[in-house]
């Protein structure tokens, strides 16, 4: 796992890379092990790259027994692989539980011989619970294999309410639970960012543009915290209010 700095209290930024000569890497932001129980408010983990043979969660990983609850948080622009590599789970890697509150999830990417989950990797057994979640341009690109740009389940169970899907939808392998983005609860609308004109996605300003589709859009038990209904994406809901 990488490193990360301290703002106000809370986790602010995760910027590594793999060390020179490694050749499995996981969690190159941020990883949860030994059964640990890793809860997260307005977190950035932005601009971490695995580039090593065996390469999965970009943004973090959850181990098997260990579990993550986070709100409030903005994975970005994180990616895992190299060409004559295997790797999954551009953005985030699960294979214990993991609960995700007004997140987004954006630019992530896993590029590979054999690739799997730009979005998202939930390993065998996983379970993955997203409220008021913005997935946006997540790609899963292979030189043999590419799938999953949303997110790969190998025999997992998601379930996503309240959410949206843009640009990068294709799910593979098996997911069960519900994740239903063309009715119910959950959108596939451009989400209309504040800025994503820049050559280097770490730099976007992922908070929603003057008359994004996801304001006043989320849970309707949560609130903002100017007290109207809550907008989807990190910069919603009552943690929401932060850089």
């Amino acid at each position: 796992g990488g490193s990360y700095t301290m703002y106000d209290g809370t986790v602010w930024r995760v910027i590594t890379t793999a060390p020179t000569g490694e050749t499995t890497l996981v969690g190159a932001g941020m990883y949860a092990g030994n059964s640990a129980a890793l809860d997260l408010t307005r977190a950035l983990l932005n601009g971490n790259s695995a580039t090593v043979d065996l390469a999965y969660g970009g943004g973090i990983f959850v181990d098997t027994g260990s579990s993550l609850y986070a709100t409030a948080v903005n994975i970005s622009a994180n990616s895992v692989g190299e060409t004559g590599g295997s790797a999954g789970g551009g953005g985030i890697y699960t294979a214990g539980a993991t609960t995700l509150v007004n997140a987004t999830i954006a630019k992530n990417t896993a590029s590979a011989r054999d690739a799997a989950g730009g979005g998202m990797f939930l390993a065998s057994g996983a379970t993955f619970t997203g409220n008021n979640l913005a997935f946006a341009y997540n790609a899963a690109t292979g030189t043999v294999s590419g799938e999953g740009d949303f997110v790969t389940c190998d025999s997992a169970t998601l379930d996503i309410t309240y959410s949206n899907l843009w640009d990068g939808d294709s799910v593979s392998g098996t997911c069960s639970g519900s994740y239903d983005f063309a009715s119910g609860t959950n959108l596939m609308v451009e989400p209309l960012f504040a800025d994503t004109s820049g050559a280097d996605p770490a730099f976007w300003d992922l908070h929603l543009g003057a008359g994004s589709p996801l304001i006043d859009v989320g849970d309707v038990a949560l609130l903002d915290v100017d007290g109207s209904r809550s907008d989807v994406g990190a910069y919603g809901g009552p943690n929401g209010s932060w850089p």
